[in-house]
């Protein structure tokens, strides 16, 4: 008996021992993440989560780029809020309106991982203690999959890009990740045809295992330089205001294909239909976006005539090419302006204390009854009322000319209408480096073939570790296709972010 005890004891000692000794070596691997969205908040938390030790490097003096911008929502199939609400859903349906929405350019098996990882990635955001319980029906979309947060008991609302990274935010505090601050990148360091490392614009290198870069797209507009990628790219909208910050001047993406990444779909550009015009500021090149839920809850757009033009929650392409037919400048085509309008019931389904943040800006007009909403338009009533009348009767019949069979609310017999100028403007870019389902960042090895930059690290017979290279959220490109679907950016952040974290510590797979 005494020499079996020693004999557990014994073996005790060494699987503790080697169990200590592979955590070490864990903890001791190194991940690097460029950019500080949400793409790259996930993908540092879930590495860290699995040992690794993680330094963020963002260019910017704060976190957040354009995800804090975000408010339309986050797109989920098969989720626990949707249950709630009774909204039946399924995969196959939200791939489907992904890969239509994309045109025929979607690359499937991304467009597979999103769709399928949805409902537990909205599940990972309501765990971290950001409630996503309002749903609504975005453009392009067959069913109401778009997750907002909430209001709160007091009737107030979050908006659900700054909600989500406010919450990430603190968590990747807590978790003692290194924050670079105000740090750019100059060069990727490679080694063997492995990224090994980053080189700062101060020289000042960072060593890592695994890299992953989560920098955003390139669909802004700095004050002080050229965007030479959006330039390069596609030249055809650059005339155009954006939504973006100035920050997203696609810096992520040459540094990629300065080791060699492959890029795809680099010249599709999403004009977002509905950047509010300033009436303070008219001509900024910066908008404020004019969220793709104020339609959904039941805004309509008008041209200068007061006509509808367009199913109001078509596609986005859609709906921005028919402003720019219809409320066309005469004196400069490019130039188009539409009314968005929102009876009393879309307001309230929407949230009025967010209508009242933009209407503190001056971007809402809140005028009482029909007869203001027509002298506002220097239109005739008569004009208006008998296009509210025929909406409504369209919303009970089902559809209209315009191919519209949701109407979120009605229009006629408002006690007050709210009113906003909007004008297309740029908004996403669909393209950038090429990904795997692994979020791998890939290179053309021959004609229309494509492998990992970093290979892979076999650990066993059966597991397999990835290292090296990563990409993920709109630094990349393949998901969407010729045109991204509302609330599908969050969620390709979540998404890959995630896989890519998990991936670049070494998880086994």
């Amino acid at each position: 008996m005494r020499f079996w005890h020693l004999v557990i004891v014994v073996i005790a000692i060494v699987i503790g021992s080697t169990f200590r000794k592979n955590q070490k070596q864990e903890m001791s691997r190194k991940v690097v993440v460029i950019g500080g969205g949400l793409a790259g908040l996930c993908a540092a938390l879930e590495a860290r989560a699995a040992g690794a030790a993680v330094t963020i490097i963002e260019k910017e003096a704060k976190l957040g780029g354009n995800s804090a911008k975000a408010s339309s929502g986050m797109n989920g199939a098969l989720t626990a809020p949707q249950s709630a609400l009774h909204i039946e859903d399924s995969v196959d349906l939200f791939m489907k309106d992904t890969l239509a929405s994309g045109g025929g350019l979607c690359d499937e098996n991304l467009v597979q991982t999103l769709v399928q990882e949805s409902n537990d990635s909205i599940y990972w955001i309501e765990q971290q203690g950001v409630p996503l319980r309002s749903i609504s029906q975005c453009g392009g979309h067959s069913k109401p999959r778009t997750h907002r947060i909430a209001q709160d008991s007091n009737g107030r609302t979050t908006p659900v890009g700054w909600g989500i990274m406010r919450t990430l935010q603190k968590k990747v505090q807590d978790d003692n990740i290194t924050l670079m601050l105000s740090s750019s990148v100059a060069k990727l360091i490679t080694h063997q045809d492995k990224v090994t490392g980053v080189l700062l614009q101060d020289n000042q290198l960072v060593e890592a295992d695994s890299v992953i870069l989560t920098s955003g797209g390139f669909a802004g507009k700095p004050k002080d330089k050229e965007n030479t990628v959006l330039k390069e790219f596609a030249p055809e909208v650059t005339h155009l205001a954006t939504t973006n910050g100035p920050w997203a001047t696609g810096d992520g993406i040459k540094l990629g294909q300065d080791v060699g990444a492959a890029v795809k779909d680099m010249d599709k550009v999403q004009v977002h239909p509905t950047g509010f015009v300033d009436p303070n500021d008219p001509g900024a090149d910066t908008k404020f976006l004019a969220p793709e839920a104020l339609r959904a809850a039941g805004g309509i757009l008008m041209n200068a005539n007061g006509l509808r033009f367009t199913n109001e929650l078509g596609r986005r392409d859609v709906v921005s090419n028919d402003i720019f037919q219809h409320c066309a400048s005469a004196n400069d085509a490019s130039l188009a302006i539409a009314y968005l309008i929102m009876s009393e019931e879309a307001v309230n389904k929407y949230d009025r204390s967010s209508i009242s943040f933009y209407e503190h800006k001056g971007l809402f007009h809140q005028l009482a009854g029909i007869e203001e909403l027509a002298k506002y338009m220097a239109l005739e009533p008569s004009i208006l009322s008998k296009q509210f009348e025929l909406y409504d009767q369209e919303a009970k019949t089902g559809g209209d000319q315009f191919g519209k069979s949701v109407f979120p609310s009605t229009l006629n017999n408002s006690m007050a209408y709210w009113v906003a100028k909007v004008t297309p403007s740029c908004h996403y870019t669909m393209g950038g480096l090429m990904i795997d389902d692994g979020a791998r960042v890939l290179k053309e090895a021959n004609m229309n073939q494509y492998t990992p930059i970093s290979g892979l690290v076999l650990t066993t017979q059966t597991n397999t570790k990835y290292t090296g290279f990563f990409a993920a959220g709109e630094v990349t490109g393949g998901v969407h296709g010729r045109n991204r679907l509302a609330g599908n950016s969050l969620l390709e952040c979540v998404v890959f972010g995630r896989i890519a974290g998990k991936n670049a510590a070494g998880r086994s797979h």
